[in-house]
């Protein structure tokens, strides 16, 4: 038996309570190489875009189509949303596509497609007319 956090020795097919282990943890030994962080951060990005529209995982789950033209399961959805499944990229596409966001919106860096409000678009052109680097403004900013 390995002894370490989460192993579970010999009863690989046995799940683990998230009451004894973090979410990274939880699970059968087999599925944290399935599990992995940016899917994590967009299963969450999914979720909110879901509850925003009051949908329930199986109303979105019919709503996407796999590739064979089927809809992706309830079961399907919930992993993704928790980070445990990783679908073709053509899903993301689609899953953007319904939810009327871009696709970098939903697969890239937070606020990656957030328009500079005009007070940030002031301090750039002010950084940039000074000959500043965004470090120096910054000092600059910060000094009483």
């Amino acid at each position: 038996m390995g002894g370490e956090v989460g192993d579970v020795g010999p009863f690989e097919d046995v799940r683990i309570p998230l009451a004894f282990f973090g979410a990274e943890q939880a699970g059968p030994a087999w599925a944290s190489r399935y599990r992995m962080d940016w899917a994590v951060v967009v299963g969450r990005r999914v979720r909110a875009l879901r509850h925003q529209r009051e949908m329930s995982i199986t109303e979105l789950a019919q709503e996407i189509e796999r590739a064979d033209g089927r809809p992706y399961s309830a079961s399907f959805v919930s992993r993704l949303e928790r980070g445990w499944a990783s679908p073709p990229l053509f899903a993301y596409i689609l899953l953007a596509r319904h939810f009327e966001v871009a696709p970098g919106e939903l697969l890239g860096s937070e606020g990656v497609e957030r328009p500079l409000t005009d007070a940030e678009l002031t301090l750039v052109r002010v950084a940039r007319n000074l000959r500043l680097s965004p470090e120096a403004a910054i000092v600059r900013l910060m000094r009483p």
